[in-house]
């Protein structure tokens, strides 16, 4: 009986992803909620260190992926991002955004756990394309940035709900003088064609 059992449970996993040694295009589509962490530039008018907020933003973009084993995939991707974090006040102002717009580059391995469940865990490099602050023009972060992508996924009639957290290990401060990290949490929509 248990040996049946593992073998259905087996079936069932295998008809969450591709066979092995397959590959699929996954188009995505999403939201993101991204902070800066150490993020103390900016300060009200009595000198006091302002905390930054989660923004919201956008996710979108596509993974390739192929099937190592059967319950193992590994995957590459480029996604466009909106990052960055919300100010509740900057000076007199309040209310303003720091935007920070990456391609992402993700390369994960996909764990298939059963029942159309995924654990995924990779590195990831993000390729700045711009900034916006509210600053005006200062450009404050660097070009790069690295993170870890750490999620879980649900996959069910080929449609993929994912959610992630992108845990920033590189320092994004130009200036050098904090150290400052993006922490993203993505969550999306993909299609397995």
């Amino acid at each position: 009986m248990i040996v049946v059992c593992c073998m259905l449970l087996s079936a069932v996993a295998a008809s969450a992803q591709g066979e092995k040694g397959s590959v699929s295009f996954i188009p995505r589509v999403g939201m993101t909620l991204a902070n800066l962490s150490n993020m103390e530039v900016y300060t009200d008018i009595d000198g006091k260190v302002m905390d930054t907020k989660m923004r919201v933003g956008v996710s979108v973009g596509g993974d390739v992926e192929y099937q190592a084993l059967s319950m193992l995939g590994v995957s590459l991707g480029a996604h466009y991002m909106l990052q960055g974090c919300h100010h509740e006040k900057v000076g007199n102002v309040g209310g303003k955004n720091t935007d920070i717009h990456y391609l992402n580059f993700p390369l994960v391995l996909n764990g298939y756990i059963g029942s159309g469940f995924a654990l995924h865990a990779g590195v990831q490099l993000g390729v700045k394309l711009g900034e916006k602050s509210p600053l005006d023009d200062a450009k404050l972060f660097k070009s790069t940035d690295v993170s870890i992508p750490l999620g879980v996924s649900f996959e069910r009639n080929r449609f993929i709900v994912d959610a992630r957290y992108n845990l920033g290990v590189s320092n994004i401060d130009k200036l050098g003088l904090l150290d400052v990290k993006n922490n993203v949490i993505v969550l999306s929509l993909g299609y397995r064609l």
